[in-house]
């Protein structure tokens, strides 16, 4: 069985920069800072000593970074993107 891929619509708008800029971009920088937070709060923080993150701030940074790298991989899959 092939794996159906979702149409999106060609229209010259995708192509305008105000689309790519303001549409496309957003999600990218989220993943960035996702990743970014990420390190810093298991990498960089814990060799600073007297600066703690809580363990609440550090679970709910894992669950947005699953959640959010969960849809992508669901839109990989079902072949949206």
């Amino acid at each position: 069985m092939t794996n159906p891929t979702t149409p999106l619509p060609d229209h010259p708008i995708r192509q305008h920069w105000a689309w790519q800029v303001f549409v496309r971009s957003p999600r990218v920088m989220v993943e960035w800072v996702t990743v970014l937070g990420l390190l810093w709060a298991f990498v960089i923080d814990p060799s600073h000593p007297g600066v703690d993150v809580s363990d609440a701030l550090l679970f709910s940074m894992l669950a947005f970074a699953a959640a959010l790298f969960g849809i992508r991989t669901f839109e990989a899959i079902k072949g949206v993107r």
